[in-house]
């Protein structure tokens, strides 16, 4: 208008009115008063407005938080839905006290932006993360504040359990669907909640994270658990308890889990399987990574000197032993170190017993350490190295490899297979039963006063394989010959004309051991002056038979 302008005008009272630039500045007519209601909104404005038109714009200060699907009424020209990003409010997108800004598309009320803004204390009080209203414990149900409308991946929430979980474990929040809770990427199995405190999961997409609880801690390993060192696989874990091994559950390992170190292996309990690690990284196996021998009868019930007594019957085409029996069975190295399986079976039995000759029992250990029972005709070879058979059911172990494979005809292929024991079979019934010795080692221990000359003694040592190594141990018992009583001799064989020694051979076959002394007189060098003139006083003398497998 040339430069002109209007001044003094009043202020606006209708919509009629012409609006001043303080109107404008200030948005009268656009800013509600009288707020009332959070999800049924009542407002007045002013000037009053009479009736609803697309593109009208309003403002005002919530009443409150909005907590599901959300009307406004201006000036009662009736309820209008409002609408967040083109949909109804189902709750928390107002927060009390916000300035809300809404638009009218001809239909409902559009809002300018979400309003669920944080404030200091709902932060400090974890408002909407800390959830309420827990109920069950491998079921976990649970509500949200604002109602939570929709599962989001990274989502974080913490509730204070109602219940130590017992097993596989849900949680399904505000009824938007059960989702399993898993602690390093596998599924509950019991424990890992306490019966009361706080527990803080994670949503990754699929299921819940366990990442923090008073049961399972804040790191994924604590006292109750052991992991495997430089895992190859690195995805293994076995839980253990208190007392004894649990069945072994596989856990996701991180890289900085992967330091941690099982430190001394458990032993192994014999009502549990003898569970304990395996060195190649695996668990399913309840292997102990240095067993005292490899490729054995661990443990099983023993007499008094210490010799199997398993038990088991003649008479029949089976024999059942009465005991735990627990072996180890070898598949070599790797960079790990000894590979090996031990497991264990209580009672084992084996059937089918009725080929008349020798028959030769042994068992496979499971990749769970649980045995499997077997029996052959066939005896087992055991070599220092070479081929390996492939003679149907014979079975070849390798000393230098530690390892035993089994022929099918055509190749032969590793196995976990031990030999515990064998039977005589006549008349298609067991006549004999022979248990072999523990950790493939015999001691006869003493038998007082020695042998007289010309005498073979011969001594059941059942070690199913020709010891590497045997000998004669000689005990003074009373002074001879100037040896003081508890004075120990380890004799070797010194051949037929000997003059100097008690034996003149010591042998062993696959199951025995013996020694023969010579054929006209027992002598042994003096002990201070050497003189071997002198006889030994038989009486003053014991001695016992020891055999070793060697490796």
């Amino acid at each position: 208008m040339g430069g002109f302008k209007l001044t003094g005008l009043a202020a606006a009272t209708a919509a009629a009115d012409s609006a001043r630039l303080s109107t404008v500045q200030n948005s009268q007519g656009q800013q509600l008063g009288t707020i009332a209601g959070t999800n049924t909104i009542t407002a007045v404005g002013s000037p009053t407005v009479t009736a609803y038109a697309a593109g009208q714009t309003f403002r005002f200060t919530s009443a409150g938080a909005n907590t599901g699907a959300t009307t406004l009424n201006v000036d009662s020209l009736g309820a209008k839905n409002v609408y967040w990003s083109n949909a109804a409010c189902t709750g928390g997108e107002i927060a009390n006290g916000a300035t809300v800004t809404a638009t009218y598309d001809g239909t409902q009320f559009q809002l300018a932006t979400n309003y669920s803004f944080a404030t200091a204390t709902s932060v400090q009080n974890s408002q909407g993360t800390l959830l309420g209203t827990i109920a069950g414990t491998n079921t976990i149900t649970a509500a949200a504040t604002p109602t939570l409308t929709a599962y989001t991946a990274g989502q974080t929430f913490r509730f204070s359990s109602a219940g130590a979980n017992t097993g596989a474990t849900t949680l399904n929040i505000n009824s938007l669907g059960a989702k399993n809770i898993f602690y390093i990427g596998s599924a509950l199995v019991g424990s890992e909640i306490p019966a009361s405190g706080m527990v803080t999961v994670t949503y990754d997409g699929t299921q819940f994270n366990l990442t923090a609880s008073a049961a399972a801690g804040s790191s994924p390993f604590t006292d109750a658990t052991a992991i495997i060192k430089n895992s190859v696989d690195a995805t293994k874990l076995i839980k253990i308890s208190a007392a004894s091994v649990t069945t072994a559950t596989t856990r996701t390992i991180t890289g900085a889990d992967r330091d941690q170190n099982l430190g001394t292996l458990l032993p192994a309990p014999t009502n549990n399987n003898g569970k304990v690690l395996q060195t190649d990284g695996s668990v399913n196996a309840y292997a102990n990574a240095n067993p005292p021998v490899r490729q054995t009868v661990l443990s099983g019930t023993v007499d008094a000197n210490g010799l199997p007594n398993f038990g088991g019957s003649t008479g029949s085409g089976t024999v059942t032993q009465s005991n735990t029996l627990i072996v180890t069975a070898s598949n070599g190295q790797d960079i790990s170190g000894a590979v090996n399986r031990t497991g264990s079976k209580t009672n084992p039995s084996w059937t089918g017993l009725t080929t008349n000759g020798t028959m030769y029992l042994g068992v496979t250990v499971n990749a769970d350490g649980t045995l499997t029972e077997f029996s052959t005709t066939l005896a087992p070879t055991y070599q220092w190295g070479g081929t390996y058979s492939t003679t149907s059911n014979q079975r070849t172990f390798n000393i230098q490899e530690m390892t035993m494979k089994v022929g099918s005809g055509a190749a032969a292929a590793q196995a976990y297979d031990v030999f515990v024991g064998e039977v005589s079979v006549a008349g298609a019934v067991v006549s004999a039963i022979t248990w072999y010795a523990l950790m493939a080692r015999y001691d006869s221990g003493f038998t007082a006063t020695f042998p007289g000359t010309a005498t073979q003694t011969i001594k059941n040592s059942n070690l199913g394989i020709k010891p590497f190594y045997s000998s004669v141990i000689m005990e003074c018992t009373t002074i001879d010959l100037n040896y003081a009583a508890g004075d120990q001799l380890l004799l070797i064989g010194g051949g037929a004309t000997s003059t100097v020694t008690p034996v003149s051979g010591i042998g062993a076959t696959t199951n025995t051991v013996w020694f023969t002394t010579p054929p006209t007189a027992i002598r042994l060098p003096n002990k201070t002056n050497g003189d071997i003139a002198t006889n030994i006083v038989l009486a003053s003398w014991k001695y016992k038979l020891i055999a070793n497998r060697g490796w």
